[in-house]
């Protein structure tokens, strides 16, 4: 994706995860050897069970962002979405 995406290689996952689009769908989890639930999500957990879409701080692309939900047609599924349609959040967690 760093190729696609125009960016230097990915450090991690989570480094990954800090330039997608949304915040709320920067999250992800897997079993570590232990058998212990790690979650990963740069931005927190508030957008996700906030029902709120809002853009990455790192995803300056406004356009691509505004085309992604209207493609998908997320507010359409999802009606109880709140969408920020402004700039993206400033606290970035890192």
């Amino acid at each position: 994706m760093h190729v696609r995406n125009g960016d230097r290689p990915y450090r991690s996952s989570a480094d990954a995860m800090n330039k997608w689009p949304e915040t709320a769908t920067a999250v992800g989890a897997r079993l570590d050897e232990a058998g212990s639930l790690q979650i990963v999500c740069p931005y927190g957990l508030d957008d996700l069970f906030g029902l709120t879409v809002r853009r990455s701080p790192l995803f300056a692309d406004a356009e691509a962002f505004r085309r992604r939900i209207e493609t998908k047609k997320w507010l359409d599924k999802w009606p109880l979405l709140k969408v920020i349609w402004d700039e993206p959040s400033a606290n970035v967690k890192q």
